[in-house]
């Protein structure tokens, strides 16, 4: 049902989203360990509002999973913004089919540092490491010593050797 509705929701021009990608965790400690990410890029807040009150796919979805109580606590969202970096490449941009997520939360004594550093650093992993197909830095106002780093990589391989870099070793 997510697979179906994301399609057709997300690919029409009303919905003003850009960009969509869902994950789930990789690595479950039980059976019962289990949750599916999505990361979703809309061009206004007010786009984002109407994806959450459309009648005809998020709405209808919701409530299926909550009478199939598939929800183990309560759904999370949480509006952050692009700061720095790249969601696709223009040439290599998938659309659908199997990939690894990372997604990380940083703390920060200075946000705008960090962000200066991983948009300096996201310019030579595009340049450099075409195996990482987003490397997306974002950050919200509620949150001012927050970073949410949104990395999408080709397979396994890419992502042991993004982290491998020595270029990746000096930013971390």
């Amino acid at each position: 049902m997510l697979r179906r509705s994301a399609r057709e929701y997300y690919r029409s021009p009303a919905a003003n989203c850009s960009t969509w990608s869902y994950s789930k965790s990789s690595k479950l400690a039980d059976e019962n360990d289990f949750s599916i990410c999505g990361l979703e890029i809309y061009t206004t807040k007010q786009a984002f509002s109407d994806q959450l009150n459309d009648p005809k796919y998020f709405q209808p979805y919701r409530q299926a999973v909550e009478d199939e109580k598939l929800y183990g606590k309560p759904a999370e969202h949480t509006a952050w913004y692009p700061a720095a970096g790249f969601v696709a490449r223009d040439v290599d941009a998938t659309t659908s089919g199997p990939a690894l997520v990372s997604l990380s939360q940083l703390m920060c004594k200075d946000r705008d540092a960090i962000v200066n550093l991983l948009s300096d650093f996201a310019g030579w992993v595009k340049e450099n490491e075409p195996g990482v197909l987003t490397y997306a830095v974002f950050t919200r106002p509620k949150a001012p010593k927050e970073v949410m780093l949104f990395a999408r990589y080709i397979d396994r391989e890419a992502m042991d050797d993004h982290g491998e870099a020595p270029e990746h070793q000096e930013v971390v």
